[in-house]
């Protein structure tokens, strides 16, 4: 006879855990006063590193948001596209929007724990790594 697992909680656990992620005002405004002085660190060294200490833990994550938004920007408001693409730029913006997919498809894999999911997610991603590298240095307005 096989016994099931049981997971027990120290007492207090769940109230614990509501403090430090929940979003009901009673617990948010505290811990965003107590977070002001990281928030003022980490501006200061945005400022002359041009990064903050944030970037460490995840930095894949970072880059890859930041990329998003950014190249967002750049399918949105282009003005030009690389010389050896034909068209008014329609190509350009699609091969943009694989490159974004390819770094959304990036942030999905490290959310999920489903095998599936990752293969589909993969290979997105590597298409649009694929495309990153071979446009980078067209990555410009």
């Amino acid at each position: 006879m096989k016994k099931k697992w049981e997971v027990k909680f120290a007492p207090g656990f769940w109230k614990s855990m509501d403090k430090c992620f929940s979003n009901k005002l009673q617990y948010l405004i505290p811990r965003s006063i107590r977070n002001v002085k990281y928030e003022i660190k980490y501006a200061w060294q945005r400022v002359f590193r041009g990064y903050d200490d944030r970037w460490h833990f995840s930095t894949y994550s970072m880059i890859g948001d930041t990329l998003i938004k950014a190249l967002g920007g750049l399918k949105k408001y282009h003005t030009g596209y690389p010389a050896h693409l034909k068209g008014n730029g329609k190509e350009w913006k699609q091969i943009l929007g694989e490159i974004i997919k390819g770094f959304k498809a990036a942030r999905k894999i490290s959310e999920t724990f489903n095998p599936k999911k990752i293969k589909v997610y993969n290979k997105d991603f590597q298409k649009g790594m694929k495309l990153f590298v071979k446009y980078y240095f067209s990555l410009w307005d």
